[in-house]
């Protein structure tokens, strides 16, 4: 069970911060090294909201990533069961 940053502890905190990050994906930057993109060339394969313009990016960014990134996957998967759940009914 991951457990949320301190500064996002509850489903609903998480759950905006998610829904920001898909938001920003419009004005791509690398969440490493901060710098524009036009295309998103690497992207977090768990939480698939991080985007790095390359590898190297990925992982000198990694520390810092990985303990939104586990809460950030849970988010998302929370959200495909609940779609899948709704388009099934």
């Amino acid at each position: 069970d991951p457990r949320a940053p301190p500064h996002m502890t509850s489903p609903r905190e998480l759950r905006l911060a998610v829904e920001a990050c898909e938001k920003a994906m419009d004005a791509v930057k690398c969440h490493g090294c901060g710098e524009p993109m036009e295309n998103a060339n690497k992207k977090c394969s768990a939480c698939r909201l991080a985007v790095y313009c390359d590898a190297v990016c990925q992982r000198a960014h990694w520390k810092e990533h990985k303990d939104k990134c586990k809460v950030w996957q849970k988010m998302r998967l929370e959200r495909e069961e609940a779609d899948a759940a709704r388009a099934n009914r």
